[in-house]
């Protein structure tokens, strides 16, 4: 087996070096909640700080949104345009005037709220921004964290596929002869 060039092994080590760098720069957004794996990217839906909040009780009217269903489980909730969905069953539905992004907030909110049922939610208080506008500010700074993420773990994968092309020469393939029955 031919050793690897000095040069070789120091692109590979610099290459090494960046990919631990990038998930140095993740272990920050995971330590605030982020679920990072193969399957996705998910934010922690905690209101930003600086994004007004209020009860989703009071909240309510200001969003325009109406509990149709308060017995409606929070982990089972989806949002399907105009409205939110737990399984078949509406759970909450919103004017027009709320925007699709402000629903995929709370709904993403209420998912990982932690609490039981919709009703639990409006007893307890939980904070919640306190307009859609709010909520579509919050969204985008969301998705500007998640845009950030998805390039270092882009980042990262590169860098995989470059270390593998540069070993790949070091490396020589041989074929082995298939072993013959023999009958006795």
């Amino acid at each position: 087996m031919p050793l690897p060039s000095q040069t070789l092994s120091d692109d590979i080590a610099r290459l090494a070096q960046e990919a631990m760098d990038c998930q140095r720069a993740l272990l920050s957004w995971r330590k605030n909640g982020w679920k990072i794996n193969g399957k996705g990217i998910a934010p922690p839906f905690t209101v930003p700080a600086g994004i007004a909040t209020r009860e989703l009780g009071r909240a309510k009217v200001r969003w325009g949104v109406y509990i149709i269903t308060p017995g409606a489980k929070l982990v089972r909730l989806e949002r399907r345009e105009r409205q939110i969905m737990a399984g078949r069953a509406v759970a909450i539905e919103a004017d027009a005037t709320v925007s699709e992004e402000a629903l995929a907030w709370l709904t993403g909110q209420l998912r990982q709220s932690g609490l039981y049922d919709l009703q639990v939610v409006e007893k307890t208080g939980l904070l919640v921004p306190a307009t859609p506008q709010d909520a579509e500010q919050a969204w985008k700074l969301v998705q500007e964290e998640r845009m950030k993420i998805s390039a270092l773990l882009d980042r990262i994968a590169a860098i995989k596929e470059d270390i593998a092309t540069r070993l790949e020469g070091l490396f020589e393939r041989v074929q082995h002869p298939t072993k013959e029955s023999e009958v006795l």
